[in-house]
């Protein structure tokens, strides 16, 4: 019986290394995509909102880097750390990434408990989302996104 067990242990093992390996690629792709659109903006336009209820470019930047720091931090089980730039949050994910491969199951020590792995998605799904957003911004300014 013991060799099933490994068996279905070594293959969940693999299943989550896949897991990871995809979502880093995904999150270094969209570290260059908004990096570049928060570039493409114009100190005079880091002021812009497509409607008064909404986040201006700015802050929008500042809401994907600050989220970053606090999801990925959940993923590495330490204290979030002191925000730095746009590019070096990204970073950070990175390197939570790494560290959460093959403990996607673990869970957090946040007020509210949650498996590292879904934590690993909604840090996908947020960026996805705010890259949208942004995307949107730069279009109705007239620019296309950055090509990458």
């Amino acid at each position: 019986m013991k060799a099933p067990i490994l068996l279905l242990l070594a293959s969940s093992a693999f299943a989550q290394e896949g897991v990871t390996v995809n979502l880093k690629a995904l999150m270094a792709d969209y570290k260059k995509k908004v990096v570049a659109i928060a570039a493409a903006f114009k100190p005079a336009d880091q002021d812009f909102k497509p409607t008064p209820e909404v986040m201006s470019v700015k802050e929008m930047v500042t809401h994907i880097g600050d989220a970053n720091y606090s999801l990925c931090a959940q993923l590495k089980g330490e204290k979030k750390p002191t925000v730095g730039t746009l590019a070096e949050s990204f970073d950070y994910c990175l390197a939570a990434i790494d560290a959460v491969d093959g403990k996607m199951a673990q869970k957090t020590t946040a007020k509210t408990p949650r498996d590292k792995g879904y934590i690993a998605f909604h840090l996908l799904e947020h960026t996805a989302l705010h890259y949208g957003n942004l995307v949107t911004y730069l279009r109705i300014k007239g620019m296309a996104p950055p090509k990458g």
